[in-house]
């Protein structure tokens, strides 16, 4: 268990994934969308990462692939893609692979049974440092 000093020093997006259960990637988009984010951790990882609005706001941008946006709005993570697939009530599979990577991030030993690319955590974690 991590300890408490830790848990306040995540930014409020991270903190907030932290504490998600791992199982709420299953709700977050439709199963072709979910299946297909989840294939992309193998592969894909964060090009780039940019801290907005004081650090409420981060935008991945994924290698070969559109920016996916996770806000803290309270106690809920907003989320949110630059593709064309993407709308509010269903997710799309950037936002599954963002936020599986960053899940993985902030809690190694989440999605266990989820394959993940020998660079994809370690970049993401760089990435958004």
């Amino acid at each position: 268990m991590p300890d408490s000093h830790h848990r306040t020093t995540l930014p409020p997006p991270l903190a907030l994934l932290r504490d998600t259960p791992a199982g709420a990637i299953f709700a977050l988009a439709a199963k072709d969308a979910l299946l297909e984010g989840v294939a992309a951790c193998t592969q894909r990882t964060v090009a780039d990462a940019e801290w907005r609005n004081g650090q409420r706001t981060l935008v991945l941008t994924l290698e070969r692939g559109p920016s996916v946006t996770f806000t803290a709005a309270g106690q809920h993570l907003a989320c949110a893609c630059s593709c064309r697939k993407w709308h509010p009530q269903s997710h799309c599979s950037h936002v599954v692979t963002g936020w599986a990577l960053l899940k993985r991030a902030v809690s190694p030993e989440s999605l266990a049974a989820f394959r993940f690319g020998d660079r994809s955590c370690a970049t993401s974690r760089s990435s958004w440092g």
